[in-house]
């Protein structure tokens, strides 16, 4: 009788436990495995005449690092985006975390002289 009883507070003590719900993490990221663009980015890139003229950045991935030159004229500019479109929605109590790392390795200023 004792292992009846035994039985039945087992399987109401289970019965009553909560599981957790596992969500399953998303990001969205850029290893700097290929350009940008061939991994679901959108490119954006231009010059004085308008955007997408020219030929923007002289781009190089090597090693997982993207580099984006645009030294040889200060009339272009370059760059990668990712819209969400309402896919970023994290519930009460998740936690939304952004993180990158950027290096600018020489620059001119827009009096034309390097700072």
């Amino acid at each position: 009788m004792k292992r009846v009883i035994l039985l039945l507070f087992t399987a109401a003590a289970l019965g009553t436990l909560v599981v957790p719900a596992g969500a399953e993490p998303y990001w969205y990221a850029y290893e700097g495995n290929d350009l940008p663009e061939n991994e679901g980015w959108q490119r954006f890139w231009g010059n004085d005449d308008g955007p997408f003229e020219g030929d923007g950045a002289i781009r190089t991935v090597e090693n997982g690092i993207l580099t984006m030159d645009s030294m040889y004229s200060q009339r272009v500019y370059d760059y990668a985006c990712h819209y969400l479109y309402g896919e970023l929605d994290p519930d009460p109590g998740e936690l939304f975390v952004a993180e990158w790392r950027v290096y600018v390795e020489d620059w001119v200023s827009d009096q034309g002289a390097r700072d």
